[in-house]
């Protein structure tokens, strides 16, 4: 009998001890009050589109999914035929301008040369004709002159000198308007042929900066999107890039109950092909959330993937969320996780993440109350 009762008392304390840290543990104890989703790693702003300028045929693509690239770098070349076809007639609009104006260029230095000529000649015969009249106004108006002042064949003599010096000013003037209406023809067309050269330059230089397409920032090429001998056009989505500069974030579509999230709170990231059971979950905080549940389009936006926007967001009833990871430059992979060091193995943008957002932690007993009132009502 006490054997018995030794056994019984043993028992009974080991229940008691059961009860009393149950107790404990609903009063003092937490459950954490999760919320779940889905997403994918990458570079904060998602992927950049490179997108065709203009319109053509893709020529070359000068870069392959997983190549490091840097600005200004050429990352695809188009073929324009119908700008290859004004180029050429510019360019021969250009050389029939400059071989017209080399040959009036010419014809008016034969014709220049020509009317200096006769400028000069006419020049000299009137400075002769004025030299004789004054000779004659000289002997007819000084000492011993056959007669009196004032006589008609000196008159004669002052007129021919004054109309010498008419004649030399007239000689002038039309020298300077010869002259003027050469440089006038000289300058129109200099600038038939500069107007022309400035369309080609100009073309030129367009179709420089159109014909190739460059990266704008430094980063790495996600996706090419296109294929040579493919025809594009203006706006047209080449390759896809992330930025080098941008860190790596989570981005991630919650539904049903994303409206619960905040920035600020905590999340458990599991990268697709890692099991949360041997290497934990990466540790991250939310920084973002959306102000309503967001479209395929809107994911579209921001991952420039229809077909992964359309597999995360759903029907349209998910909440976009941004999750800022939490470094650890000690762990292989560069990220702090729930366990020491996490897998081996690195990874990077383009890994699909399941998460698990902790909303709130409660004591287990604010659970079991109100449903214990509500048992003893019933």
């Amino acid at each position: 009998m006490e054997v018995v009762n030794l056994r019984a008392w043993i028992a009974l304390l080991a229940l008691a001890a059961a009860l009393l840290g149950a107790l404990a543990w609903c009063i003092f104890g937490s459950l954490a009050d999760e919320v779940s989703g889905s997403g994918i790693l990458t570079r904060e702003g998602g992927y950049f589109p490179i997108r065709s300028l203009s319109a053509g045929i893709l020529e070359r693509v000068l870069a392959k999914p997983g190549d490091r690239v840097e600005i200004a770098q050429s990352l695809a070349a188009l073929g324009r035929p119908e700008v290859d076809q004004e180029l050429v007639a510019l360019e021969r609009e250009v050389g029939t301008l400059r071989a017209q104006r080399d040959d009036r260029v010419r014809l008016l230095d034969r014709e220049t040369a020509a009317r200096g000529a006769s400028f000069r000649e006419q020049e000299r015969q009137i400075q002769e004709a004025a030299a004789a009249a004054r000779e004659r106004v000289r002997n007819l108006g000084g000492p011993g002159a056959p007669e009196p002042p004032g006589g008609r064949d000196l008159e004669e003599a002052k007129a021919a000198l004054a109309a010498s010096d008419g004649r030399m000013r007239d000689l002038d003037i039309l020298r300077a308007a010869s002259a003027g209406q050469g440089a006038e023809k000289r300058f129109q067309m200099e600038q038939d042929l500069r107007r022309a050269q400035d369309r080609l330059d100009q073309l030129r230089v367009r179709d420089g900066m159109e014909r190739i397409v460059r990266s704008p920032f430094a980063g790495k090429v996600m996706e090419v999107l296109r294929s040579p001998g493919e025809e594009v056009r203006p706006g047209s989505t080449l390759l896809k890039l992330e930025l080098d500069s941008r860190p790596l974030v989570g981005y991630l579509l919650v539904r049903g109950e994303g409206h619960r999230l905040r920035p600020g709170m905590a999340v458990h990231l599991e990268p697709a092909g890692f099991r949360r059971e041997e290497f934990g979950a990466m540790r991250g905080q939310v920084t973002a959330v959306s102000g309503g549940p967001v479209d395929v389009e809107a994911v579209e936006n921001l991952l420039d993937n229809r077909q992964l926007a359309a597999q995360l967001a759903g029907a349209g009833d998910a909440f976009l969320v941004e999750v800022k990871l939490e470094l650890d430059p000690t762990t292989p992979s560069g990220f702090g996780w729930t366990t020491r060091q996490g897998p081996q193995e690195r990874f990077g943008s383009g890994t699909l993440l399941q998460a698990r957002f902790q909303v709130r932690r409660q004591a287990p007993i604010t659970l079991i109350l109100p449903a214990l009132k509500k048992w003893i009502k019933g």
